[in-house]
C-alpha cells in the first residue's frame, strides 16, 4: 500500500492531471493546483529490512531513530539495498535523530560522529530531558549549537 501511494503521490506532483488505478487506490481525474515546483523528496524510517528495501528502492533518504551505532549498522543494510537496486547512496540522505544523547556535549559528539560516518541530516530531541520550560529547552538547544560550532 505504501509503495503504490508513494508513486501516486509523485504523479499527482508531476502531472496536471492523474486518473490512477492500483491495488488499493482509485483516483479519477484528479489534481493538485498549484502543483509543486519541484519532486518533494520522500524519506522513509524503520528498523526492519522491509522498511530498508523500501527506501532503497523508492525513496531519497532513511531517518534512522536508533543509537549512533546501530544507525551505522543499518546504513549498510540501506548501502547494500541501494546497490541492489541501481541506485546510487552518494545522493541518498540519510538522518540520524540522537534520541539516546541525555546532554547537549553527548548530542553534539552523536552529531559530529554522524556527520563523520557520512550522515547528512541529525536532529536532538529537547522531550524526556527533564527540561521544565521553554527557555530551558532554548538554552539546550543553543548549548548543543555553541559545541557543534566548536
Amino acid at each position: 500500500r505504501l509503495s503504490e501511494q508513494v508513486g501516486l503521490l509523485r504523479q499527482l506532483w508531476s502531472e496536471p492531471l492523474v486518473t490512477f488505478q492500483g491495488e488499493f487506490d482509485r483516483i479519477d481525474r484528479a489534481c493538485i493546483n498549484p502543483r509543486p515546483r519541484r519532486m518533494i523528496p520522500i524519506w522513509f524510517g524503520g528498523f526492519t529490512d522491509p522498511a530498508f528495501r523500501r527506501a532503497a528502492k523508492l525513496g531519497d533518504g532513511f531517518i534512522f531513530t536508533a543509537s549512533l551505532e546501530k544507525a551505522q549498522e543499518d546504513w549498510t543494510r540501506v548501502e547494500k539495498y541501494l546497490s541492489q537496486a541501481g541506485r546510487s547512496a552518494a545522493d541518498f540522505g540519510r538522518e540520524l535523530i540522537a534520541r539516546e544523547a541525555n546532554t547537549p556535549a553527548e548530542a553534539a559528539d552523536t552529531m559530529k560522529r554522524w556527520r563523520d560516518f557520512g550522515g547528512t541530516h541529525a536532529c536532538f530531541p529537547t522531550m524526556r530531558k527533564g527540561l521544565t520550560t521553554i527557555e530551558a529547552q532554548i538554552d539546550y538547544i543553543a548549548e548543543v549549537r555553541r559545541r557543534l560550532d566548536r
